[in-house]
């Protein structure tokens, strides 16, 4: 089950990914996620991301499955 957090002063996609998913190379699947058009700008606090579960993003990233 995906989940939803809201973004705090200082966050960035890399720890997010790192703090909910383990690995900060993993930030680009919570930003796709989320429909984001240019990642590579700035996070507002309290924007609302989406996060896959630790679950889901192993299963996704073995089986080589993609939801787009």
């Amino acid at each position: 089950d995906d989940r939803f957090f809201l973004v705090a002063s200082g966050d960035s996609w890399g720890s997010l990914a790192f703090k909910y998913l383990g690995d900060a190379r993993a930030w680009w699947i919570m930003a796709d996620l989320s429909e984001v058009i240019d990642p590579f700008t700035e996070l507002s606090p309290g924007r609302a991301i989406q996060c896959p579960s630790v679950n889901r993003f192993y299963f996704d990233l073995i089986s080589g499955e993609d939801d787009g």
